[in-house]
């Protein structure tokens, strides 16, 4: 998201295969100076610019609620299995982790 004045613009990295991200910016949406019942046009443009904010927190919440469900609970269990890299101690040969690479 990007702003300026009363000026907003909504942009948005995807990766659509899974190994190139594409940055898409939608385009730039004025926020109306003044609202009148008889204004329409202003109307519709101030609906779009909700719209698109409404969209950018659903895009967080969507982001942070993947993030949060992939590392949840698996912090202590990825910890300890680094230390135990770190020491050698990984259970199998007793050797250190960069020693047992092929």
């Amino acid at each position: 998201m990007s702003t300026a004045g009363l000026f907003f613009r909504l942009s948005r990295m995807y990766s659509p295969k899974g190994y190139v991200c594409i940055l898409h910016h939608e385009k730039i949406l004025q926020v109306p100076e003044t609202l009148t019942e008889s204004d329409e046009s202003n109307i519709k443009r101030l609906c779009a610019l909700l719209l698109q904010v409404v969209m950018m927190k659903d895009i967080i919440k969507t982001s942070l609620e993947a993030v949060n469900s992939s590392l949840n609970g698996r912090e202590e269990h990825l910890k300890s299995d680094l230390m135990a890299m770190i020491d050698g101690s990984k259970e199998g040969d007793g050797i250190g982790w960069a020693a047992a690479s092929p």
